[in-house]
């Protein structure tokens, strides 16, 4: 089953067991700041997902950083919350 995604033009497939091409492929484990091991992607991982969201981060990054020019502080929560905001406008999902 495939879906379209109307606002990004992507399509979204039902995670299912792969090899994955994404820059997701592995997860990284760290200890004391450094890389000691690295893990596949979990079997419900979703390429398709992944391109989506990391396309909405230079969006988010730009609003974080004019929300928070005088707040440095506050820039991770405003990014967060800007990433939450555009997801939700942007990418839709299987149900």
């Amino acid at each position: 089953m495939r879906m379209r995604r109307p606002k990004m033009g992507l399509t979204v497939r039902p995670a299912v067991k792969s090899s994955c091409v994404c820059s997701e492929k592995t997860i990284d484990v760290y200890r004391n700041g450094e890389v000691v091991d690295q893990r596949p992607a979990p079997p419900v991982h979703d390429c398709d997902y992944v391109a989506a969201r990391n396309a909405l981060i230079p969006h988010a990054v730009w609003r974080a950083s004019l929300e928070t020019a005088a707040s440095p502080a506050k820039w991770e929560d405003v990014f967060c919350r800007a990433m939450d905001t555009l997801a939700r406008e942007r990418i839709s999902y299987p149900r």
